[in-house]
């Protein structure tokens, strides 16, 4: 078994960079786009995947941004979106190795049950189903996952808002998906989530959009083994743009500064960046955000698949 890591908020415009500052040897990185910023942006990624440049690449319906970005403000727009997605999934859904229900009411089951049902049934003849997001928590997870394994479905999701927790739950959970044959790919801010916790999941599947969200706010992300416990974590060094550093990051100066990250600066040389190019221009902290977190994904399957064997 092999965890796959998803990318989010990927352009094809950062695919293109990245590559070129890396180099063409990079690892391939895994891209989750969303039907909210359905525009030639995803045709671009779709061409790229073809090429080489994109390995798996999955469709999200934009419910977090449905959910938060209060666009959608009625039950109106809402039924709207929906169709407005089943329509895009009708011409376009077969492109994509999976794409996501609209699951855009985390606190109703039931709802999202509905549309689950609406998007499959409109996309009857289709090869690939539609993957249900599960959003309660304990007994009620263990009940939704149920319905959906008796229903057929091969591939499901937990979304980023449920809290991975009560084991026994998460025990059964696993017996039924091994009967069933059931992918999991898990929402949400992976490298935030214990070793442990992805040990008890064991997703197919993962993905997160923070490592880049964290950019907007002038960081980028290192990799870093701890000398003491060998995990790595990522170190979050704040690269500048506002006059006062947010309170307790350690700055590109600090940083690069201490001897204990020289490996940190041969990277940076290994790939001819500096720190004074990524002021001029911030699309370089997300090309290296990006590499970090391909290597991530060899780290993780490394971390959660051999370390029995190495005790």
């Amino acid at each position: 078994m092999k965890i796959t890591l998803f990318n989010a908020c990927v352009s094809a415009g950062l695919i293109e960079e990245y590559y070129k500052a890396i180099g063409s040897n990079a690892p391939v990185p895994n891209v989750l786009t969303s039907y909210f910023y359905a525009d030639g942006n995803i045709s671009r990624l779709l061409e790229m995947q073809k090429n080489g440049k994109i390995g798996q690449f999955y469709l999200d319906s934009g419910a977090f941004s449905f959910k938060n970005g209060e666009l959608v403000k009625n039950d109106f727009e809402a039924e709207r979106f929906l169709d407005g997605y089943i329509g895009y999934l009708k011409l376009f859904g077969h492109k994509f190795d999976a794409h996501f229900t609209l699951d855009n009411n985390f606190k109703d089951p039931e709802h999202n049950l509905n549309y689950f049902l609406r998007i499959n049934s409109s996309l009857v003849n289709s090869e690939k189903k539609t993957v249900p997001v599960l959003h309660a928590e304990g007994k009620a997870m263990l009940e939704e996952f149920k319905l959906y394994a008796d229903m057929g479905c091969k591939h499901v999701a937990i979304g980023s808002n449920v809290k991975i927790k009560e084991r026994k739950y998460w025990e059964e959970f696993q017996k039924i998906r091994a009967k069933k044959g059931i992918k999991i790919h898990l929402f949400g801010v992976i490298h935030e989530k214990d070793l442990s916790v992805l040990k008890m999941i064991m997703p197919d599947s993962c993905d997160s959009g923070k490592i880049f969200q964290v950019t907007k706010f002038g960081f980028l992300l290192y990799l870093k083994e701890n000398p003491k416990t060998h995990t790595k974590s990522f170190d979050r060094i704040y690269i500048g743009g506002k006059e006062t550093p947010p309170e307790k990051s350690l700055t590109f100066s600090q940083y690069i500064a201490k001897q204990e990250n020289e490996d940190f600066k041969q990277y940076l040389e290994s790939i001819n960046v500096d720190h004074g190019k990524m002021l001029d221009n911030s699309t370089l902290t997300h090309v290296i955000n990006l590499h970090q977190v391909c290597l991530y994904e060899a780290y993780l399957n490394e971390a959660i698949f051999n370390s029995d064997k190495k005790e």
